[in-house]
């Protein structure tokens, strides 16, 4: 699978951080990059919506290498119906959001399903 198109929108009053919008659309469950890490920077996860082709579950993770290695829960596991919704909204300030460790991916990983929607991110100094 190649990398997704992210389409980039600066947020005026958020300290400088650009808001990046990257669209979720699996091609087999498992692990899936949202965000490739950047040296001293942690990625915060604003907000998530989609929903499953098939019941299964799906986690926002935090990992080395985009497939497991080294992995840290974000978000856990969530049980997700057959054309189920999932729709997180932590807000646009990056302080109160789910972040990953430092220079560290934000993975996406489904068992069963696949995932379809969008993630929205930004990386924190």
């Amino acid at each position: 699978m190649g990398e997704p198109t992210i389409c980039v929108e600066a947020v005026p009053g958020h300290r400088g951080r650009t808001i990046t919008t990257v669209p979720i659309l699996q091609v087999g469950a498992g692990y899936t990059i949202l965000s490739h890490e950047v040296a001293g920077k942690t990625i915060a996860l604003h907000k998530l919506y989609g929903h499953m082709s098939a019941a299964g579950t799906a986690g926002i993770y935090s990992d080395h290498d985009g497939a497991g290695t080294g992995e840290t829960v974000m978000v856990g596991d969530m049980d997700v119906a057959a054309t189920g919704t999932v729709r997180m909204d932590f807000g646009a300030d990056a302080d109160f959001c789910p972040q990953t460790d430092a220079a560290h991916h934000m993975t996406l990983k489904s068992a069963v399903g696949l995932f379809k929607g969008v993630a929205v991110v930004s990386y924190v100094a």
